[in-house]
């Protein structure tokens, strides 16, 4: 259901951890000089029920990148640890009961000390499961935050009072039957705690993901969150002079249900102020909705918003990056339904405007989408994680011109979908917590 790119060897190669739904296990896959491989798995471990999602990171501090997956049964949920042993293996595994259904997980430091910290948010249990690393693998305490409002959907963990202690952000999505209208800010005292949560309206119903960003350029963050009953943006700019925000701003980006669902940022026609690319939940939708920045950290409802069809129908995903070496940064989908089982790559042109879609033919449903130098040639590939009923994975090489190789597919578990990424244990090396929606448990992966 998700995966992470990371280096669990010494041969500088990206590898894959597969966090695999149907089947309960984690799958290490090691990358080659091209990634033109089969799709063997080169290793399998046990995890609790129904992972949902892989992070990778060094937790123990030991310089080799370890893996975190989190699994959700329909009771309270645990995550699986394993440490890395250098050479592509992954050992030990332990499971840690985070709250029911977990959607999303943050990594960073809470507490004094070198040791990394991680965040869980449970949609169900209507709670945030903390957890203090103890710089080894494991963990030196949990314990569980009651979440105010609706059923929290997304997570992050950014300072927003710029006091040096970051501060817990969450989107309170809710339910379809009881859907939340908010985000909460709790902040951080630096000491693994947290004050009492503060609410923010967002003016939309919910929002399902967020985006935290300085859209203003003032050194203040602010929060993005993409609102799926009422079919908008939200935009919550930060007080210049302390913690706080703005009322907030919406921006309408379609008229169809349960859409947008994705949101990147970067500066999209080069005027340095941050635009927006928005993928969407809705079959009836076939493009994606870019929002360009005014500078002030506000988006001209009238005359800056784009739309791109043809791209693929329900282009859920959306990432940003440059992917023919140009200094321009250029937008992928990944199209979830539809006879063609897509990719589409828009080249920017670096003024706002973008070439007529590439289509990549990938496997059935492709859910997300992400950017990454997975062969270690210097220049952007994309990578998808295939749903149902393909289960699995597909790398799609780029040759920085803007023109890719045929797509390899990698064999992935069951309904394979989201993942949080961070160095657990300070050794420089990325690790991935995923988050498993169905057994209530998160899974720990270092990367080696």
């Amino acid at each position: 259901i998700d995966f992470d790119v990371t280096h669990l060897n010494a041969d500088l190669r990206p590898d894959l951890v597969v966090a695999q739904n149907f089947s309960s296990d984690l799958s290490v896959m090691a990358g080659t000089a091209s990634f033109a491989r089969d799709s063997r798995v080169d290793a399998t471990y046990a995890v609790d029920a129904l992972p949902m999602a892989t992070a990778v990171g060094d937790i123990d501090g030991d310089g080799k990148q370890d893996a975190l997956t989190v699994s959700q049964d329909s009771g309270e949920g645990s995550y699986n640890f394993f440490l890395g042993v250098g050479n592509g293996l992954l050992r030990g595994s332990k499971t840690y009961d985070v709250g029911a259904s977990p959607v999303a997980a943050a990594i960073g430091h809470l507490n004094p000390g070198p040791d990394i910290d991680w965040v869980v948010a449970n949609s169900f249990s209507n709670n945030v499961t903390v957890f203090f690393g103890n710089g080894v693998g494991g963990i030196r305490k949990k314990f569980n935050l009651p979440v105010a409002g609706a059923s929290p959907g997304d997570v992050d963990l950014k300072d927003f009072d710029l006091d040096g202690n970051l501060d817990l952000v969450l989107a309170l999505s809710g339910t379809g039957g009881s859907p939340g209208s908010n985000i909460s800010v709790a902040l951080g005292l630096g000491n693994g705690q947290f004050s009492p949560a503060v609410s923010f309206g967002t003016g939309g119903v919910l929002p399902r993901t967020l985006a935290v960003a300085d859209l203003n350029v003032d050194g203040r963050l602010d929060v993005l969150t993409a609102n799926l009953f009422t079919t908008n943006i939200t935009v919550l700019e930060g007080l210049p002079a302390s913690f706080g925000f703005q009322p907030p701003v919406l921006y309408q980006v379609t008229s169809s249900a349960f859409s947008p669902y994705s949101i990147a940022v970067g500066d999209l026609n080069g005027d340095a102020d941050p635009d927006l690319a928005i993928g969407h939940n809705d079959s009836f939708i076939s493009h994606l909705t870019v929002l360009y920045g005014t500078g002030s950290g506000q988006f001209d409802p009238v005359n800056s918003v784009a739309t791109f069809p043809t791209v693929g129908s329900l282009p859920i995903g959306v990432a940003m990056g440059d992917l023919n070496n140009d200094g321009n940064l250029d937008l992928a989908s990944a199209n979830f339904v539809g006879g063609g089982n897509d990719v589409a790559v828009l080249i920017g042109d670096g003024l706002g405007g973008f070439a007529a879609p590439l289509t990549l033919t990938v496997d059935d449903a492709p859910f997300a989408i992400r950017m990454g130098d997975f062969d270690n040639d210097g220049n952007l590939d994309l990578a998808t994680a295939n749903t149902l009923p393909s289960h699995n994975l597909g790398i799609i090489r780029g040759d920085g011109t803007g023109s890719f190789a045929t797509p390899e597919i990698y064999s992935s578990g069951y309904r394979t979908q989201n993942l949080t990424v961070g160095d657990l244990t300070s050794d420089g090396k990325t690790d991935a917590i995923g988050i498993n929606y169905d057994s209530s448990t998160i899974s720990v992966h270092r990367a080696q």
